[in-house]
């Protein structure tokens, strides 16, 4: 109950992964280079930016995979749009919100519109709960991938 409490008024901003640590994909990079990218990071979800650098939407991992290996090329025609938050807005309400928009990310701003980072699901649940450790939190898959990678990459001349 006392974490509830809490984080009904913790800020989003004491709580965002600031944007200088996301891994992102760029809706203009080419499949050959969003694929690394994906392998690299882990995460099932990456925010994607338009050329100009702001958030456009949210790349869904597992179906950009799916979609990738049914032959699919245009990936960015399955971007999902993300949810924009303030960073002044709290982690309860902005759980709530995220609930009802069945989003697992937000893109978290300054009240004067820039972007600081994101914000998951996880990030708030493991306010209220403590640290929650998934399956992959020992970078198993992630290591798998980047040794897939290895070997698909051409050798040097």
């Amino acid at each position: 109950v006392l974490n509830l409490t809490h984080i009904e008024r913790k800020p989003l901003r004491e709580i965002l992964l600031p944007w200088k640590d996301v891994n992102s994909v760029r809706s203009t990079d080419p499949m050959d280079e969003v694929v690394p990218v994906v392998f690299a990071s882990g995460h099932t979800r990456l925010p994607v930016t338009g050329e100009d650098g702001r958030v456009t939407g949210v790349l869904h991992t597992k179906e950009f995979l799916a979609y990738r290996e049914s032959g699919g090329r245009d990936w960015p025609s399955i971007v999902r749009p993300i949810l924009r938050v303030l960073s002044t807005d709290t982690a309860l309400p902005a759980l709530r919100l995220m609930q009802e928009r069945r989003s697992h990310m937000a893109a978290v701003h300054s009240p004067a519109g820039e972007l600081l980072g994101i914000v998951t699901l996880e990030d708030i649940s493991e306010e209220i709960w403590g640290d929650i450790f998934d399956e992959d939190e020992d970078s198993r898959i992630r290591k798998v991938f980047a040794d897939r990678m290895k070997r698909r990459k051409p050798p040097a001349r």
